[in-house]
């Protein structure tokens, strides 16, 4: 056998491997995103409820949704999305971003 061949085989399958890799996360990340967004337009059901006065059920029914569109943005920072309230950690910046993934929360 040739080494040269060899290495060159050897690189090529671990290119290969790290592509599919992020290829995978991408498609979690894609799959967590629309997760979030079908949440929001459940928990804005839930708060337009037209029921008054609002039960402690849909109550709890709200607090509780919001926590999973919360969890599911943690997932994202879990596979190195990047941070998209960048200006979040500094206390003397003015800067408020806009809601991630164009969630009305």
């Amino acid at each position: 056998m040739n080494p040269k061949i060899d290495q060159l085989t050897h690189e090529a399958n671990e290119a290969l491997g790290r592509l599919r890799t992020e290829r995978a996360r991408l498609d979690e990340v894609a799959q967590i995103k629309s997760q979030r967004q079908f949440l929001d337009s459940i928990l804005q059901t839930i708060k337009n409820n037209p029921h008054q006065p609002v039960s402690p059920g849909l109550t709890n029914a709200a607090h509780y949704t919001t926590n999973a569109i919360m969890w599911l943005g943690i997932a994202l920072k879990e596979l190195n999305e990047a941070n998209p309230y960048p200006e979040s950690k500094n206390p003397a910046s003015p800067v408020i971003e806009p809601t991630a993934d164009a969630l009305k929360l």
